[in-house]
């Protein structure tokens, strides 16, 4: 009779052990889904400020370019109304040349939407392996 309580014993044990396991291994994993969402969450802030930033740059970049160009027509439109009117169309067309170069770069340079998304799922999965 000894030998059944003791095997009874024995298996509850281990069913103690199996459940205090699987809770460790959810919280283990619990913790890890959000750590990698407090990351994702820190990553969309950021590339929200950088994109706000890039805007507002964009603004005043614009805003100078039109007031350089306002401040050269005041200055020689007397004298040289026809000189200061090409320079200053000149000049616009010459950063418009510029931007359109860099952006044929940038999107030359950009990854296919289909890497980012197997990239992504590359990830995920390794995410899921690695809690289980």
């Amino acid at each position: 009779m000894s030998s059944d309580a003791e095997v009874a014993d024995a298996a509850r044990n281990l069913a103690d052990s199996l459940s205090r396991l699987k809770a460790t291994t959810a919280g283990y994993g619990r913790g890890k889904l959000e750590g990698l969402r407090d990351t994702a969450g820190a990553e969309v802030r950021r590339r929200v400020l950088v994109l706000a930033a890039a805007g507002a740059l964009c603004v005043m970049v614009f805003l100078a370019v039109v007031f350089g160009g306002l401040a050269v027509v005041l200055a020689f439109g007397d004298t040289h109304p026809a000189l200061a009117a090409t320079g200053v169309a000149a000049t616009f067309l010459l950063l418009a040349v510029v931007a359109g170069v860099i952006m044929a770069r940038a999107h030359r340079r950009r990854p296919t939407a289909g890497g980012l998304v197997m990239s992504l799922l590359a990830t995920l999965v390794g995410a899921r392996r690695s809690m289980r």
